[in-house]
């Protein structure tokens, strides 16, 4: 992957003063978390505080989180997945593992590693957590 990547795109913006707090969403957002779930989608129209609620959320929580913010023109699976590991790599955790190195170099290459094996990658770096 040529491209270079841009280091905001994985920074959890700052908290605003005025926020205008979401017990009731911030509290759905646990339950997710408490009963496991693998994938919880936020939704709604731009403009919304999606990524508000989602900086207050993250803000609470007691264990490493990696963020990450594409937009439409960012419709590539080698910039998808170099943002993700970008993102992980943000995890002291997972920083120091060879499976994030395993990851980036898969993607160096002139053309992109089969999806399965990206896959297993992810779900390696996701054991480290």
């Amino acid at each position: 992957m040529s491209d270079t990547l841009l280091a905001t795109k994985i920074r959890i913006p700052p908290l605003h003063a005025n926020l205008v707090s979401r017990p009731y969403l911030i509290q759905r957002l646990n339950a997710g978390i408490a009963y496991n779930h693998c994938l919880t989608l936020v939704s709604a129209p731009a403009g919304y505080g999606k990524s508000t609620l989602l900086v207050e959320w993250v803000s609470q929580l007691n264990f490493p989180v990696a963020w990450l913010s594409l937009e439409t023109a960012e419709n590539s699976p080698a910039r998808f997945w170099g943002y993700l590991g970008m993102a992980l790599s943000t995890i002291p955790q997972l920083n120091q593992t060879d499976v994030v190195e395993s990851l980036f170099q898969a993607l160096q290459s002139s053309q992109l590693p089969p999806m399965d094996f990206i896959i297993c990658l992810i779900a390696n770096i996701a054991i480290f957590a």
